[in-house]
């Protein structure tokens, strides 16, 4: 089983980077303590110049590790930094990230228990040709720092890494299923299955457990008489994944997800066969002050303003949208177009077209 604890507060943040910095006894003058997310640099609410949101800075966190968890497997999640990370445990290098998607830091081998670990990230929001979306000359504004939730994850045996839930054929009147599911490992003599239930909890389907043979399988399986998900019936079910060995549960995920069947016809947009008129707009994850590093609530208070306050039934995202923003776009009944981030980066070979997405 997983054992995800959130490492939000208590973040030292100080400007610049120095390789002196591993040291217990570095001289942290001009840090200051903060709760991520957060920008690395501030920002004035009207104006300021682009220029200095580009910079270099130092995120250090003490986690206390029990001896409890020798033999598990420890990992800090991040969900997002702007937009090249090192991240160093106890002075030993862990890994490196390009962009600003989510990635995990496998720190088992580094870690001491019943001991202050000591986590050293550095980010760099400067313009690297290397990274995606950032390209020769980035986007218009880069912001920087650790701008989305972090969380220390224990894993103590069999576990799921991730599940993807398609609905072909959303329009039928039995509504099938397809759920893959990528573990972490290849686990012999387990088995994988489902049950899905609505809005009220109600069990409403069940796959029958799957034999593991390797990494990822795929379950398959069916809703009969269910609820298609609209701009304005938002009906969304949920489906529980287990892993079990024998009759015991070594871990389970679950996930929400809709029946509905979107297309671009010749002249016009379909959703469910029907056709829809879109009003939506462009938004851009940025916020007076604070840059991109707003929490899960603001997030999803966005998604409620940009459906219920303004009347979209659709947004496009501009950079990488937060997990808690489109989730609850989900919930809402928002479609969203997400972006592609490749500005400057996809089509640099001679001849391809640049993108500007």
């Amino acid at each position: 089983m997983k054992n995800v604890i959130p490492i939000n507060d208590n973040w030292l943040c100080k400007s610049g980077f120095d390789n002196e910095c591993f040291d217990p006894q570095f001289d942290f003058e001009g840090s200051y303590i903060v709760s991520v997310p957060h920008c690395g640099t501030e920002t004035d609410g009207k104006y300021f110049d682009e220029e200095n949101l580009t910079g270099v800075s130092t995120y250090v966190r003490r986690i206390f590790i029990p001896s409890d968890y020798n033999g598990s497997r420890i990992i800090v999640r991040f969900e997002g930094i702007l937009s090249y990370a090192e991240v160093y445990v106890n002075g030993i290098f862990v890994t490196s990230h390009k962009g600003e998607t989510p990635f995990e830091a496998d720190i088992t081998a580094p870690v001491q228990y019943d001991f202050d670990n000591r986590i050293v990230v550095k980010t760099d929001s400067g313009i690297r040709p290397d990274v995606p979306s950032f390209g020769e000359k980035g986007p218009a504004i880069r912001y920087g720092g650790i701008f989305r939730e972090v969380s220390l994850r224990i894993e103590s045996g069999e576990n799921i890494k991730d599940v993807f839930v398609r609905t072909p054929a959303a329009d039928s009147e039995i509504k099938p299923v397809e759920i893959d599911v990528e573990l972490a490992d290849y686990y012999p003599d387990t088995t994988v299955e489902a049950e899905f239930t609505d809005s009220s909890g109600h069990t409403v389907g069940k796959i029958a457990p799957k034999s593991v043979l390797r990494r990822t399988v795929t379950l398959k399986g069916q809703i009969e008489g269910a609820m298609l998900w609209d701009t304005d019936f938002p009906t969304l079910y949920s489906a529980k994944i287990t892993l079990r060995r024998k009759n015991a549960e070594c871990d389970f995920r679950e996930v929400k997800f809709g029946f509905r069947k979107a297309e671009f016809r010749r002249g016009a947009f379909y959703l469910n066969g029907v056709p829809k008129k879109l009003i939506g707009l462009n938004r851009f994850d940025s916020f007076a002050y604070c840059g991109r590093a707003m929490p899960e609530s603001r997030q999803r208070e966005d998604a409620r303003i940009i459906k219920e306050e303004l009347g979209c039934n659709v947004v496009r995202t501009h950079s990488l949208a937060s997990r808690d923003f489109i989730d609850e776009c989900d919930r809402l009944g928002l479609l969203v177009i997400e972006d592609v981030s490749g500005d400057g980066y996809v089509g640099k070979t001679d001849g391809a077209t640049r993108s500007s997405i």
